[in-house]
This record gives C-alpha cells, structure tokens and sequence, in this order.
C-alpha cells in the first residue's frame, strides 16, 4: 500500500512539474512580456488626451476675436503646449513600432 502510494506521488510529482513547465511558465512569460507593452499604450492614450486638452483650450481661446493681454498670453502657452504635444504623438507611435 505504501508503495502504491509512493509511486502515485511520484507520478503525480511528475505530471504537476511537466505541467508547470508547459503552461504555467510560459503564461507567465507572456504575462511579463505583456507588461511593458500595456505601460507604452498607457502613456501613449495619456498623451493623445493630453493633446485633444490642448487642442481644445487652444480652439477656445483662438475663438474670441477681441482679447485682453491676459487673454493674449493664454492662448500663447496654449499654442505652445499643442506643439509640444503634438510632437510628442509623434514620437510615441515611432516608438511602439520600433521599440
């Protein structure tokens, strides 16, 4: 009985290792490789809304004709932080196919 039972262990030793070599480590892999994948389409969705912010501010504030300094100068920096981010959405979808 005892023999039984040692040998059924071993097997089944066996069969979980083969099984952890076969499944469970190669999914975890992929899990790892996945990770910074989803981290670069994560920045690069935080990027696009950062852009469409901008672009925003930037369509509403070139929308007053008559503006006062203050007004002038908002719509400067909003001009700029458009071309900053637009050249970074540039930049990201080189990045995603080339690493």
């Amino acid at each position: 009985m005892k023999e039984a039972y040692a040998e059924l262990k071993t097997d089944l030793l066996d069969e979980v290792g083969m099984m952890d070599s076969r499944v469970i480590r190669p999914a975890t892999d992929a899990k790892e490789y996945l990770q910074p994948i989803r981290k670069t389409i994560k920045k690069r969705e935080n990027k696009r809304l950062d852009w469409e912010r901008y672009t925003d501010k930037f369509n509403n504030a070139n929308k007053k004709l008559k503006r006062s300094d203050r007004e002038n100068a908002a719509l400067v920096k909003a001009e700029e932080d458009l071309s900053r981010a637009a050249d970074v959405g540039l930049l990201i979808p080189n990045y995603l196919k080339y690493g």
